[in-house]
């Protein structure tokens, strides 16, 4: 299993949206599924 944390600066969330793309990328040349879930905070 692989996390992902999101963490943005700035309301920037260009470097977590691109560690996102590349996991897509890596599952679909690897014949892996990717399910994503969302954990609000607070």
């Amino acid at each position: 299993r692989t996390t992902i944390i999101r963490l943005t600066s700035n309301g920037n969330e260009s470097a977590y949206l691109g560690e996102v793309d590349r996991l897509k990328s890596w599952c679909n040349n690897n014949n892996m599924a990717l399910k994503s879930y969302f954990f609000p905070i607070g």
